[in-house]
């Protein structure tokens, strides 16, 4: 995923986006850090359910966005 798809997933999921911000920004910062990291070590430190949830609110599938 280049920079100009970030952002605009980011501006996608953030106009659509009802509820807590925090889960919002909770979701924008585990793909941020997948980014960095890789979407394995990222299904480590979340679990199934949060792992998930992010993917589902980001309308992304990690292991398919984010490198290894």
């Amino acid at each position: 995923m280049n920079n100009n798809e970030l952002v605009a997933l980011l501006d996608r999921a953030t106009k659509s986006y009802k509820g807590d911000s925090r889960v919002l920004e909770s979701a924008i910062g585990a793909l941020v850090v997948g980014r960095l990291t890789g979407w394995k070590p990222l299904a480590l430190i979340h679990s199934q359910s949060t792992f998930r949830k992010y993917e589902h609110l980001l309308g992304v599938t990690f292991s398919e966005v984010l490198p290894d």
